[in-house]
């Protein structure tokens, strides 16, 4: 055979041979870089990068050793001094038995892989909506959490990642204007729900005479205090409101029904609950900003009236 048919016959093997092992070595190298875990016990950035080097080593020597195999000792492009090299690959350095012009993508790749799975290692999730600090305060004692209804109501909150409710939680934002009053805003909080593996809500009868809260209401919104029964999200007969001025106090059980707004639902009865919330309601004709926090949360007795004879 002819020098200028080995030359064809390998022009030809390389043709149809590298774009199958470079994805293949992409492929390998994203893989080996991106799914290295973090040990136990180490330091969630310096384990990494050992297991990421260590799998990525690993990697390499096995896809050049692929590539030997595949290609035969007249396929490699490096030793092909009849192919013309373009400015990138004279930069960079051939390895051994590894295509020149794909080095620095898959060294990209590979670096952005272990970017990723460093970052995957050592950050938090978000904290969901429905698990806020953990309250408990008598017999009450649940996740608070933040529900908002009407398209385009905003809920920005405050305080939300704490272990403990120990200081204000708060709540911000926008209640859209609804044509059928459906727009709110809600901070609430379950009132028999347990921190260990079962979190499922369950409710509790009251044992006192009515609510005893602390707000603040920087934005001066209408807001009203609220408890549920357990299908109280779905039943609005199983649903109590009572409206809110000023910073709270004591709220009795009596002063609570199932529409607080115009004091004509049917009134609450001592029903098992299972949440209490502070509700931001929207409007019909406009927007309604609020900026609400709940200071402290308790279910109490009514206060004692004045002795007879105490005034002045």
């Amino acid at each position: 055979m002819t020098s200028r048919g080995a030359r064809r016959m390998v022009e030809l093997a390389r043709a149809q041979c590298y774009p199958v092992i470079r994805a293949c070595l992409q492929i390998c190298f994203l893989v080996a870089a991106g799914c290295s875990t973090v040990r136990p016990g180490a330091p969630a950035a310096q384990s990494h990068a050992s297991a990421g080097a260590q799998s990525l080593d690993e990697a390499r020597r096995a896809a050049r050793s692929a590539v030997s195999s595949a290609a035969g000792s007249g396929g490699s492009r490096a030793a092909d001094s009849s192919a013309p090299k373009s400015a990138s690959e004279a930069a960079t350095p051939p390895s051994a038995g590894m295509p020149p012009a794909s080095m620095p993508m898959i060294a990209a790749m590979a670096q952005a892989g272990r970017d990723a799975a460093a970052d995957a290692a050592v950050a938090e999730p978000a904290r969901p909506l429905d698990r806020g600090p953990y309250f408990a305060s008598g017999a009450w004692h649940g996740y608070f959490w933040i529900a908002q209804h009407g398209a385009g109501t905003t809920v920005a909150p405050t305080g939300f990642d704490a272990a403990m409710f120990a200081t204000p939680i708060c709540i911000r934002g926008t209640v859209v204007a609804t044509a059928d009053d459906s727009g709110n805003a809600i901070l609430g909080v379950n009132l028999n729900q347990s921190n260990t593996s079962d979190m499922t809500v369950q409710s509790v009868a009251p044992a006192a005479d009515g609510v005893s809260l602390a707000i603040t209401n920087a934005a001066g919104s209408p807001v009203r205090v609220q408890v549920q029964a357990l299908d109280g999200s779905t039943n609005e007969r199983a649903r109590w409101c009572a409206n809110l001025t000023g910073s709270g106090g004591f709220v009795p059980w009596t002063a609570f029904n199932t529409a607080c707004w115009d004091g004509t639902g049917a009134p609450y009865r001592g029903e098992p609950l299972s949440g209490a919330m502070l509700l931001v309601p929207g409007a019909r004709s406009a927007p309604t900003p609020f900026d609400v926090c709940i200071v402290s949360l308790a279910e109490a007795r009514a206060p004692a009236a004045p002795a007879a004879g105490s005034g002045s």
